[in-house]
């Protein structure tokens, strides 16, 4: 059931709720107490019925939510690439720590590189995990 027709279930049980107070009215006018309460018993089940409805509503909307999220991060995931040492997203220069990936599945971005030495060496740091990582290429051509 979409929010659509959920507002509307919603909207359709504050109606059968105003019938009831209005159709107890007509019967207190005619005296007929019992037959009143009966009708407010029944009007009090609705009312307990549309907030079980709104909070299986709100519960529904944060699970849609939820998944939405979790399709995201398995679309990123599946977009994730290993290259030793690091992880890449596609078409993303900049690689992501494998500390912070691998422990935590967080895509933190490395920042350098950084000259190590006249041999060409590079390091690359987290600023999330503190780590350095080495790397023979400062991957500027990297595409």
């Amino acid at each position: 059931m979409g929010p659509l027709e959920i507002s509307s279930a919603i909207t359709a049980g504050g109606h059968v709720i105003n019938m009831l107070r209005t159709t107890a009215e007509g019967v207190k006018a005619l005296g007929k107490i019992d037959l009143v309460n009966q009708l407010m018993d029944v009007q009090l089940e609705m009312m307990k019925l549309l907030q079980e409805h709104q909070q299986l509503f709100d519960a529904n909307r944060e699970l849609q939510r939820t998944i939405a999220e979790l399709a995201e991060k398995l679309k990123f995931q599946a977009a994730l690439k290993f290259e030793p040492p690091f992880y890449y997203a596609d078409g993303d220069k900049t690689p992501f720590c494998p500390q912070c990936w691998e422990a935590d599945r967080k895509p933190i971005h490395l920042h350098g590189p950084f000259v190590r030495s006249a041999k060409h060496n590079y390091w690359w740091e987290c600023h999330t995990c503190k780590r350095d990582f080495d790397s023979r290429k400062s991957l500027a051509g990297r595409s």
